[in-house]
């Protein structure tokens, strides 16, 4: 068995193979993939922090607006 490594994107449900492994064209293989969700458990770290701040903290003055768009931008996601 041959085996390649590489990343890429899955776009409309297909995977391109790189230009340089052209040998496997046409041909049966075995896929498996391996989702990297790292940075969508860091995102989630950074909410569960936002959220146990919040619970600690007195009642805000602000609208609910006001707090998203805040919590957006404390972990870095453009409001």
């Amino acid at each position: 068995m041959y085996a390649i490594e590489f990343e890429t994107v899955v776009k409309n449900g297909f995977i391109q193979l790189p230009a340089e492994h052209t040998e496997f064209a046409l041909k049966p293989v075995k896929v498996v993939v391996i989702l990297d969700e790292s940075e969508k458990a860091q995102k989630i770290e950074q909410m569960q922090a936002l959220v146990n701040e919040s619970l600690a903290s007195q009642p805000s003055t602000k609208t609910m607006a006001e707090i998203k768009a805040l919590a957006k931008t404390k972990i870095g996601i453009l409001a």
